[in-house]
């Protein structure tokens, strides 16, 4: 019984090694956010280590979509938050976003980022905002 054992664990390393050394290598496409988030909003999350935590996660799930789902692209696409989010503060007054969306949308660094995301989870329309850099030419 013992070699039948030594022989099944050969036998499925030996298939595992080989699905390991087949997989397609492909190029990395990564897009690195800018994320701004309200400050009242970044406390109601759990403050800052919390909601990078979450973003995180969020990040990972986007990623995972593009890479599971069946498509006809030969890359491997990556979503990342930038380390340090852009934390704007609203004071409470809900007409406010606009001016800090505004800012946010406005020249983006392109060695850093390749997008905006502009949480504001207390609009008045409880809103979110992908896009950015319309200043530098990258809106979206």
């Amino acid at each position: 019984m013992g070699i039948l054992k030594c022989i099944l664990i050969a036998c499925s390393c030996l298939v595992w090694a080989t699905h390991a050394f087949c997989v397609e290598v492909k190029d990395t496409i990564e897009y690195r956010a800018q994320v701004w988030v309200d400050k009242i909003d970044l406390e109601r999350y759990g403050g800052e280590a919390s909601f990078k935590k979450n973003l995180q996660q969020m990040f990972h799930n986007t990623t995972r979509f593009w890479n599971e789902s069946p498509n006809k692209f030969n890359y491997y696409f990556r979503f990342v938050p930038a380390d340090e989010l852009c934390v704007y503060d609203i004071q409470g007054d809900k007409d406010r976003y606009g001016e800090f969306q505004r800012k946010a949308f406005g020249r983006l660094d392109l060695s850093k980022y390749d997008f905006v995301l502009f949480l504001a989870l207390g609009a008045k329309n409880e809103g979110l905002s992908c896009g950015g850099g319309g200043a530098s030419g990258s809106r979206w």
